[in-house]
């Protein structure tokens, strides 16, 4: 993790009616870098079929434990022409990865104490894929294997390759099978620092950068996080892929489709209502994306209240 020493600056927080706006700048954000690894699978070519096993799934890419037989909601397999393993995960990297890249899905979902499948039982609105035509070498393509909590959160991934020759016919998808490292710098944008209060309003409608420094769409914002730590900067740095499950205090919303919210609505995991940046160490604020394979935050700054 990048060590630096954190500056504190002032926040754009316009004030109208005892409702302090917080604008939300790119030169505010984090900067951060990642590398993401994974294996690849020889498996049969043109197999009858191939069994999808994820009883090894004990940690997901960030490192944390999770339990294969009650925390995976949906398996896919993804297809993909004209890009290798590595360039589909340089593109998860800096979440450029498009619909338009992938050329198929199929996924399973299964139930509580499954931790295997076979392949012909995965399906996309009921068409179950045939591994003994669509698996194939002659194809050129390639799949990844993925396992996912809701929806959209990925979890785990490795890639599998149909070979000539080869006998093989399970993907073993476990804690060892993908890697993702971060390092992170968040004091890039200093400490910001916003009134003591309640009621605030948070806009990101002036962003245009991740914290790669990457362009991106607002509409890939959905999730805000609020969280107050009792560490330093340098110490949020060295915990960064822990910074979700270590505060002293966190609350969260659903933010699709807006540029704005009033942070008194966002609410922790009791239901209990944000009171404002009150307590003892620093806060974090950060916008995600639910939808983006990399699962670090679009945007995150530390702020500090006087």
């Amino acid at each position: 993790m990048s060590i630096a020493r954190a500056l504190a600056l002032p926040a754009l927080v316009l004030c109208a009616c005892g409702t302090h706006t917080i604008q939300l700048t790119d030169d505010q954000n984090f900067r951060f870098t990642t590398a993401l690894t994974a294996d690849v699978i020889p498996v049969a070519d043109c197999p009858d079929d191939l069994t999808m096993d994820w009883s090894g799934l004990t940690s997901d890419l960030l490192g944390h434990e999770l339990d294969p037989t009650t925390d995976i909601d949906n398996l896919r397999v993804v297809r993909f022409y004209d890009l290798t393993p590595q360039e589909i995960l340089d593109a998860i990297s800096i979440n450029e990865l498009s619909q338009s890249d992938l050329s198929g899905n199929v996924d399973y979902a299964p139930v509580a104490g499954e931790t295997q499948a076979e392949m012909t039982e995965f399906n996309f609105n009921g068409t179950a894929i045939d591994p003994a035509t669509e698996v194939c070498a002659s194809l050129g393509a390639t799949f990844m294997f993925t396992a996912l909590t809701g929806l959209y959160e990925y979890r785990m991934l490795v890639f599998f390759e149909p070979t000539k020759g080869e006998t093989n016919t399970e993907v073993l998808l476990d804690a060892d099978s993908a890697a993702l490292e971060f390092d992170a710098d968040l004091s890039r944008g200093g400490v910001i620092e916003v009134p003591k209060g309640r009621d605030y309003i948070v806009s990101w409608l002036d962003l245009t950068l991740d914290g790669q420094g990457n362009s991106f769409s607002l509409s890939n914002i959905d999730r805000l996080m609020l969280a107050r730590y009792s560490l330093d900067v340098q110490e949020m740095e060295q915990q960064f892929l822990d910074l979700q499950i270590i505060p002293e205090e966190m609350y969260t919303a659903d933010i699709g489709g807006v540029g704005e919210y009033e942070l008194a609505l966002a609410t922790d995991e009791a239901g209990l209502a944000f009171e404002g940046f009150d307590g003892e160490g620093l806060w974090l604020m950060g916008l995600f994306c639910s939808t983006c394979a990399n699962p670090a935050p679009l945007y995150l700054a530390v702020i500090e209240a006087n």
